[in-house]
């Protein structure tokens, strides 16, 4: 091991722990002793606080006991004044009902001591100024009392007269005592507690403890304010020298930790784990900046591919007006639109959206698309074109689980006859006269499997007919409540923005979209095409 440059020669000589030993009971024994003289009073009041919140909490237990023991007697008394059955009747015996003349100021329920029965009157008014009463004996109420074994005092109970005149137990003098009125009655429950007794039990305490806090400071913390003044100066230089072996670039050191380290061993327990966090941040972090340029790269290339997804220029048919837009979501997508004229003059037109986002999502997308420009070079028939291009799209896709949903067309300009398919995808709307139909077709999604024919329909366009196609992103739309767009916004905005060009549709239509989203993060491309008869 390399030596340390620091001075760390820290043997203790005898002379150094005798003095720590003094210097700790001093400044542990005397401040203590200062303390506990300066307390006294103050903790004396509190334990007298206690001492009532204690008789408080029992008497609360008592009174709702008793409470509840007369509410039930008042209970079985309306029960035996109501009824006439024999049941009840020798029930009321066995209770030992009493019929008494009505107590002076008595009135509907009552419970009142009885000085000449030694006893609880537990009572019910019935007519001709008398009552029905149960006795309770006033030995029996003490002895249905807890007898308060786990108290931390000697508690002593009572039942007394509104005037405080004990008719039940004894109220201790000198004492702590707490009065709880029992309701609707006129008279109140005491517990006492001598406050002599509590001040004996709080002296002996303080006493005792104080005794033997001394003993253990002197006996016990001595002898270990001895050993580890002595054995303190080993971990605290083997701390130094681990940290002065880092600050060398020995970043591998650690703090091995001493079985008399204490403290010590706290610190350099910190000071590896400060050490070792430090390292996996900057591993965490050249991970991350490693991940972000990855991404950025891969983003930067996803980008690329969707940019090239689309066709650089619309072509320009003096029967035709066109407007197309596209809103990429947070994620690469791909969805795909594509218009181009065959060799016969007539206008390909594709809409199409890929399952799955990235760049895989991408490349499968730029595949179906240059399949479908190559077949379409070949033939103008529409059903060739989608099945050539599924062709080559399933040998790819058909063990990754990838597919594409596709509206295609073919539109002749001079017989304005419009060929379309339909291969999963979501209806294209056509505007006429103010009314949207649907143009659709039974078909799947490319990739899905291998196809050997296809559904198409022919419909002939007129003169301001305006075609609309889109992908579902445009409906799945949502705003920061998840509530969807929705196809039937989608038709309302149609319906309104029937006259328009097809390029200020499309930017309305995205404006709208933006407005109702509230800056909410999309997760599905929104991609829209238009297409008037203008001539």
């Amino acid at each position: 091991m390399t030596k340390s440059k620091f001075p760390l020669k820290l043997h203790p000589s005898g002379s150094l722990v005798r003095r720590v030993v003094l210097i700790c009971l001093c400044l542990l024994v005397l401040p203590l002793f200062l303390h506990s003289l300066f307390i006294y009073r103050q903790e004396y009041q509190q334990r007298l606080a206690e001492a009532e919140q204690t008789l408080q909490m029992i008497g609360e237990g008592e009174q709702a006991f008793l409470e509840e023991k007369i509410q039930l007697y008042w209970r079985i008394l309306d029960a035996v004044s109501d009824a006439d059955s024999s049941d009840v009747r020798e029930y009321a015996r066995q209770l030992q009902i009493i019929q008494i003349p009505l107590p002076t100021g008595a009135s509907g329920h009552f419970a009142i001591p009885s000085i000449r029965n030694e006893a609880l009157l537990t009572g019910k008014q019935i007519p001709q100024q008398k009552a029905l009463a149960i006795k309770i004996t006033y030995q029996e109420i003490l002895e249905q009392f807890s007898h308060f074994e786990n108290a931390p005092y000697s508690v002593s109970l009572a039942l007394a007269l509104e005037n405080g005149e004990p008719f039940v137990g004894h109220v201790l003098s000198d004492a702590l005592t707490v009065k709880l009125p029992i309701p609707d009655t006129e008279f109140h429950l005491v517990l006492s507690s001598s406050s002599t007794l509590i001040r004996e039990m709080y002296e002996r305490e303080m006493l005792f403890r104080y005794l033997s806090l001394l003993v253990f400071i002197v006996l016990i913390g001595g002898l270990l304010v001895w050993i580890v003044t002595r054995r303190v100066a080993k971990p605290l230089r083997n701390l130094c020298t681990a940290m002065q072996r880092v600050q060398q670039g020995a970043i591998h050191i650690r703090y091995v930790p001493d079985r008399m380290g204490f403290e010590i061993n706290e610190l350099g327990k910190q000071f590896n784990e400060t050490l070792d966090a430090l390292l996996l941040q900057s591993q965490e972090a050249e991970r991350e900046r490693i991940a972000r340029e990855k991404l950025r790269e891969e983003l930067r290339i996803g980008h690329e591919i969707q940019a090239s997804l689309f066709p650089t220029h619309i072509p320009e048919i003096k029967e035709l007006d066109i407007g197309a837009g596209y809103l990429p979501a947070r994620e690469v997508g791909g969805d795909f639109y594509d218009l181009f004229l065959l060799e016969n003059g007539s206008l390909f037109l594709a809409i199409a959206d890929t399952a799955g986002k990235g760049i895989s999502a991408c490349l499968y997308s730029l595949g179906l698309r240059s399949s479908l420009r190559s077949f379409a070079a070949l033939s103008t028939d529409l059903s060739e074109i989608v099945l050539r291009a599924n062709d080559l799209f399933w040998i790819d896709a058909k063990n990754t689980g990838m597919f594409v949903t596709l509206w295609a067309a073919i539109y002749d300009p001079k017989k304005r006859l419009l060929t379309y398919c339909n291969q999963g995808h979501v209806p294209a709307f056509l505007m006429r006269d103010g009314r949207l139909q649907e143009l659709t077709t039974a078909g799947i999604a490319l990739g899905a499997q291998k196809l050997t024919a296809l559904t198409t329909e022919s419909i002939t366009l007129h003169l301001h007919d305006l075609l609309f196609l889109y992908t579902d992103g445009v409906i799945e739309a949502h705003d920061p409540d998840q509530q969807l767009f929705g196809s039937k916004r989608l038709r309302e905005f149609l319906s309104k923005a029937k006259k328009n060009a097809p390029g200020p549709i499309i930017d309305q239509l995205l404006e709208e979209i933006h407005l109702f989203a509230q800056g909410t993060a999309q997760h599905d491309d929104i991609t829209a095409l238009a297409l008037r008869i203008c001539n």
